[in-house]
């Protein structure tokens, strides 16, 4: 799977509320330090395995936890840093947060 870098962020940096306004097509738009990164939709070999991995994390997984597919993460304060992981673990309080 390749990634894309798109452009220069000037005169700004992107930002979580500039994800939301792009279009729903399959692509995953992540953003680091406000540059957008575009990686294509996972194969399917890639989906089993993702699949496969989060059922034997949810089996695993302590009380009070859930696994979580391609739920997007802000890294920073300032919402410049957002990736979308395969597969996150969160605590069911910190969950009901997002």
């Amino acid at each position: 799977m390749s990634i894309m870098s798109i452009g220069e962020t000037e005169p700004r940096p992107l930002t979580v509320d500039d994800l939301e306004r792009l279009p729903e097509d399959g692509n995953r738009y992540e953003l680091v330090c406000g540059r957008l990164d575009v990686s294509p939709a996972p194969k399917p070999a890639h989906g089993r395995a993702e699949h496969r991995l989060a059922w034997c994390l949810e089996t695993a997984c302590p009380p009070g936890f859930e696994i979580f597919q391609g739920t997007g993460i802000d890294l920073n304060a300032d919402r410049t840093h957002h990736r979308i992981p395969d597969l996150s673990a969160f605590s069911l309080q910190r969950a009901e947060q997002r």
